[in-house]
């Protein structure tokens, strides 16, 4: 029954995320898992959770075998090999977590119990998406598609906003094995305060200030049709009649293309870039394009480049946390040579140094590329640079149909309510979005449909709390609510 019950909480957690998508999922997905851990040991705790967070978690992660193996040519077996791997490594983290509750159970209670469970699930998760550098899949994401679930995100980022779902969760599975309504009376209150908050900030008028028109092309060019020879020239051209297009619907303040949308490795004042410039020059409407530059002595970078009207050498920002083996070789790479070494063919590229906003279009913005999105910490710094808009360019053509899409653009979406900025996502082959500050899409591109959107667009308002502060006091609360939930659990027990 146990394991039954873990393996319940894995279908539903696959329910949940995309593709599948089906949020409200979310608030029980875990109630069968702590149901089963109201009773175990730690040691059956550990090893119940892991099972539960291996299969959940290679279940949504399989687009990472489809890169490995469609792409770069390593064999399925192999890729897959790699990926349970990873999850396999990652799980641990979660096990130890629920056998750490385990053995603190007895200490809360009745009525705390839910939130605490709630607050060491929470660490655990602040734990892997910070320091061990994974921030996919934390429980916030599940809820992304439902607005008034995630405005908390300006106060406590990713861990404001699962907190709520993780302790609704924890109780009715802690209500079910306790045959006692108790412990649903705390979660509801913690669910109804957050929904509350998000009903009062969905419905604010948006700050003053000025508006701005801006496309996006979505070309949707599928990997085997980069970076071949005569490719560029096509998919140049490819882009701009999308843009022509889009200038003959009305004036354009911006037009935003997509990461690496120039499937060349660009030098200063090569033909492409003479190209664009020309056609910037021409339409008097600035463009944002990502491509590959090529900086000589076998150096290449990740970049964005802005063209602006009358601009002689585009201004740049240079991709800053690149993608270990499809960017760049791991130390730790040559150990798993046999598994994967098809993935350190490729060209390494070298991280950009600064989180550089541009200055020189119409408005200040900065541009973190595909999932630099995803580290709530690496986008502040853009906005306490200064950025007053928010654009995401990103190639995620590489996963296929796998729902890695939109997981990425729940990212996005998360980064633009917990810095109360507009957000314009620029993706090949999708999702491209315009996001509001509330994180409502307010037009996008469905995935692997060529196309163009285009709306008008606001800059950001005062910084927020999590702006300025980070997930930094999220954790301390949850840290010290932990502490007073123990200390208070000790004295009862005398």
């Amino acid at each position: 029954m146990l394991f039954a019950a873990a393996a319940f909480s894995a279908a539903a957690n696959v329910a949940a995320y995309p593709p599948l998508g089906a949020w409200p999922v979310a608030f029980v997905m875990l109630a069968p898992l702590v149901a089963a851990l109201d009773r175990a040991t730690p040691r059956v705790a550990f090893w119940m959770t892991y099972g539960y967070q291996v299969a959940a978690a290679v279940a949504i992660t399989r687009w990472l075998v489809v890169p490995m193996a469609a792409d770069f040519g390593v064999a399925a077996w192999r890729a897959w090999i790699f990926t349970v791997g990873l999850v396999a490594l990652y799980a641990l983290l979660h096990a130890l977590v629920a056998a750490l509750w385990a053995g603190l159970r007895p200490r809360f209670g009745e009525t705390v119990a839910p939130l605490a469970f709630a607050a060491i699930w929470a660490l655990g998760e602040a734990l892997r998406a910070g320091p061990l550098g994974l921030p996919w899949l934390l429980t916030a994401h599940a809820v992304v598609m439902s607005p008034e679930w995630i405005q908390v995100a300006d106060l406590g980022g990713t861990l404001a906003v699962g907190f709520p779902v993780l302790a609704v969760s924890a109780g009715l599975g802690m209500a079910f094995a306790r045959r006692s309504w108790r412990p649903l009376l705390a979660p509801a209150l913690v669910a109804l305060c957050s929904f509350a908050y998000g009903q009062v900030r969905i419905n604010e008028a948006p700050p003053l200030g000025p508006r701005f028109e801006v496309g996006v092309v979505q070309a949707a060019v599928p990997p085997r049709e980069r970076f071949l020879e005569g490719s560029a020239q096509r998919n140049l051209e490819r882009h701009l009649e999308a843009s022509r297009a889009l200038l003959g619907e009305g004036p354009l303040d911006l037009i935003v293309w997509a990461e690496t949308s120039i499937d060349a490795y660009l030098k200063p004042g090569s033909e492409v870039s003479v190209a664009l410039q020309r056609f910037v020059d021409r339409t008097g409407v600035a463009l944002v394009t990502g491509a590959a530059r090529n900086h000589g002595d076998q150096v290449y970078t990740n970049s964005i480049l802005l063209f602006v009207p009358g601009g002689t050498e585009p201004e740049s920002y240079d991709k800053q946390h690149l993608v270990p083996f499809a960017e760049y070789a791991p130390a730790f790479g040559k150990l798993l040579d046999p598994l994967i070494s098809e993935l350190s063919r490729e060209i390494p590229f070298r991280p950009g140094t600064e989180p550089h906003v541009f200055r020189s279009g119409p408005m200040s913005f900065a541009a973190p590329i595909c999932f630099e999105i995803s580290y709530p910490d690496e986008v502040r710094q853009f906005r306490a640079g200064g950025a007053q808009l928010l654009l995401n360019l990103s190639n995620d053509a590489w996963f296929g149909r796998t729902g890695f899409a939109e997981l990425h653009l729940g990212q996005a979406q998360l980064r633009a309510v917990e810095l109360r900025t507009w957000l314009v996502r620029g993706a090949n082959t999708g999702i491209s979005a315009l996001i509001d500050p509330q994180g409502r899409l307010q037009e996008s591109r469905p995935v692997f449909q060529p196309g163009t959107l285009r709306g008008r667009v606001g800059l950001a308002g005062p910084e927020t709390f999590f702006s300025r502060h980070g997930v930094a006091p999220t954790i301390g609360l949850l840290i010290a609510g932990l502490v007073i939930a123990l200390a208070r659990g000790r004295e009862c027990a005398r």
